[in-house]
């Protein structure tokens, strides 16, 4: 097994860092009958992660990626949740309140590590990232069977379901929500655990990505899926990204490049790449 202890919990920042967390999440959930299709690519990303607020958040052994989890904002599209539980979604935010969906947690099934631990501390990176977002609710999706442990390790509690969740092929799902606000006093060990918890100034950055990042992920993103936008394996999602996640017809590579690999290693490296692109 793989010391934790040398485990690294951080932002994706680089290509390789992305390509590996959409693989693991493609490896977990395609071992797991979560989606329907095998693809040459092996690669699993959604629309979702088209957009700028998006923190893809991993756990690194060197440079392999071993495990992964999406901190997903309410906007613009929505969290993927309320594909499902949009009602409840509105009634525990009023409507107003931010709140960030933690998703596409994978842990590659070829890694030998203390799943216990990664999604401790993937869950920890989490809050501590929503926090810097001035975002104190965080729903998550999960099989009924698992809500117990959320429940114990952070202080989830359900507010949906459950019901049918159509992004992992029908399989049940339940929402629940964790207020960080309410953790010193509902769960003050859990609270502390988080807090116990040291992660980079990379790993916590607030920068989203620029427009210019946006777009090759999107190229990527529509070599993966069908012409209409559509994601084959994960029905209901019809519909097709903002214009502004498009990537423009002429451009024939799905290839995903950043200008300048060095300068991939600070949180700024979207506005610098995007200026070397100019």
């Amino acid at each position: 097994m793989i010391d934790s202890s040398q485990l690294c919990f951080t932002r994706a920042i680089e290509q390789p860092e992305f390509m590996g967390a959409f693989r693991c999440l493609y490896r977990s959930y395609h071992r797991r009958g979560l989606i329907r299709c095998s693809r040459a690519q092996q690669l699993r990303l959604t629309r979702y992660h088209l957009l700028p607020e998006t923190r893809v958040l991993i756990a690194r052994h060197g440079s392999r990626v071993v495990a992964t989890l999406s901190l997903i904002e309410d906007r613009p599209l929505g969290v993927p949740l309320r594909s499902i539980f949009d009602a409840e979604v509105e009634a525990i935010t009023g409507g107003e309140e931010p709140l960030a969906e933690a998703g596409c947690l994978a842990i590659d099934p070829l890694a030998n590590v203390d799943g216990i631990y990664v999604v401790q501390h993937l869950m920890g990176l989490a809050a501590q990232a929503a926090i810097r977002r001035n975002i104190y609710r965080i729903v998550v999706a999960v099989h009924p069977r698992h809500a117990p442990f959320y429940q114990r390790i952070a202080g989830f509690q359900q507010f949906a379901g459950p019901a049918p969740h159509p992004g992992v092929a029908g399989a049940p799902a339940v929402g629940l929500q964790l207020n960080i606000e309410a953790m010193p006093r509902d769960n003050p060990a859990a609270w502390q655990r988080v807090l116990d918890m040291q992660f980079s100034a990379i790993a916590l950055s607030t920068r989203p990505a620029t427009p210019l990042f946006t777009r090759r992920l999107a190229r990527l993103w529509q070599s993966l899926y069908d012409e209409s936008g559509a994601a084959a394996d994960q029905p209901g999602a019809n519909v097709n990204p903002p214009s502004r996640m498009v990537a423009p017809a002429s451009v024939a590579s799905p290839v995903l490049t950043f200008q300048d690999a060095e300068s991939a290693r600070c949180a700024d490296h979207y506005d610098y790449a995007a200026s070397k692109a100019s």
